[in-house]
């Protein structure tokens, strides 16, 4: 006999119909998936198979289906799988130290997968914590009990070449990526070396983040170098940002440093810079200073920039007054309009009177307009009426107008300008 339950939900007007398989205990996984695909064959819309799985996550990890979290709670239409389920639910899960030498810990959850299926096959896949709400938007849903994560794989990977969809390829890889395991390796390694469309090699890659098997970063690196999708390259890249795995951040630097695509190098540069470690801000500040692609000194620059202002402002001083790159120096000078520091005024009023580049002069007076609080004014007003070059002087006049169509405090700079 099936369990059948309805539970009524406030909004939508839907009431959500949920099977329960009679013999989650003694039937294997298989045979509770045959009958929830069974299930799904007789109805004529949509229907959702779950069941339950343990993965591995990290205690900051959560798994919510649509909605919203908000001041740690969530909020979303539906209700929750412990209270459609009952007694049917999962387990918690448990935490358990991840290795000896790591304090920190990894959590065995227990989490809900949701696989839609409709006459086309596989429409839509999610993961779930039991405890979120979940919106089945109005479908039946036919639980069909736990799974093992080795049963779990078997059947996600086992459904992936039958999927037509590429949103449910996409989904179908990000769940496939939770199971950490060589296998799962293996398989996501398999996606990025195939000919499926970029943005499911792209899914691929930011699912590989999620592994703990060393071979992880030769598969990245490897995808950040030779795949012919630039977007599948950056993915990569930024994966091995997100990766936890001893060596990632070694990678990152060899890719920066290396004499590979500039777009690659570059963008291994910004993803240094959110690491934020000793290591990664070194290897980012001597590329600044002498590596031999301009483009890659400007990424440098900009992630730099990001930095906090006890970091970065020093260096983006010093790289404006000094490089000898004038694209570089331009590159620095826009990034000091973001700054607000008596420094930086005095750093803008030297670039504009000395630089010997006139472009970078010019961006000096751009930047001195950009500053917050009309910081720049009284600069941009002695520009106007001393510098040497007619061209400076009525460039800073230039600035000033544009400035005064929105702010009182330039216009009152022209009148003295013109009084004067």
């Amino acid at each position: 006999m099936i369990l059948t339950v309805l539970v009524l939900l406030s909004s939508p007007i839907f009431a959500e119909e949920v099977s329960i398989h009679p013999e989650l205990s003694r039937a294997s996984f298989d045979q509770r998936w045959s009958w929830g695909e069974a299930l799904a064959d007789e109805t004529q819309r949509g229907t959702w198979i779950g069941f339950g799985v343990e993965i591995w996550t990290w205690p900051d990890s959560y798994f919510f289906a649509g909605g919203l979290r908000i001041h740690g709670r969530f909020h979303g239409r539906g209700e929750a799988l412990v209270d459609l389920l009952g007694a049917a639910t999962p387990g918690p899960g448990r935490v358990t130290p991840l290795n000896s030498k790591d304090e920190r810990l990894s959590v065995l959850r227990s989490v809900a997968v949701l696989i839609e299926l409709d006459s086309d096959g596989v429409r839509d896949v999610d993961v779930t914590d039991l405890s979120v709400p979940v919106d089945l938007k109005g479908r039946p849903l036919a639980w069909i009990g736990t799974a093992s994560a080795e049963e779990s794989f078997r059947l996600l990977t086992g459904m992936f070449d039958r999927v037509t969809r590429s949103n449910a390829k996409e989904e179908l890889i990000e769940t496939i990526g939770l199971h950490d395991s060589d296998q799962a390796v293996d398989f996501l390694a398999r996606v990025l070396d195939s000919s499926e469309a970029s943005n499911v090699r792209e899914e691929a890659a930011e699912a590989l983040a999620e592994q703990s098997s060393p071979r992880t970063i030769q598969v990245l690196v490897y995808a950040a170098v030779h795949d012919p999708s630039m977007a599948v390259r950056e993915e990569a890249i930024e994966a091995l940002g997100e990766s936890r795995v001893d060596g990632a951040e070694a990678a990152l630097i060899e890719l920066a440093e290396g004499p590979g695509d500039r777009r690659v190098r570059a963008e291994a540069v910004e993803t240094l810079g959110e690491l934020a470690t000793p290591a990664a801000r070194a290897t980012i500040e001597q590329l600044l200073l002498d590596d031999r692609d301009v483009q890659v000194q400007a990424e440098a620059v900009e992630t730099i920039s990001d930095m906090p202002d006890d970091v970065s402002l020093p260096i983006l001083i010093d790289v404006a007054r000094n490089h000898p790159s004038a694209t570089i120096r331009e590159e620095a000078v826009d990034c000091l309009a973001d700054k607000a520091a008596d420094r930086v005024v005095e750093t803008l009023e030297d670039v504009a009177y000395n630089d010997r580049n006139v472009s970078v002069r010019e961006q000096a007076l751009d930047a001195l307009g950009e500053l917050p609080d009309g910081e720049g004014l009284a600069v941009l007003v002695k520009v106007a009426g001393t510098h040497p070059s007619a061209a400076m002087r009525e460039e800073a006049l230039d600035v000033l107008v544009d400035l005064g169509e929105s702010d009182p405090r330039a216009r009152r700079a022209l009148r003295t300008l013109g009084s004067s």
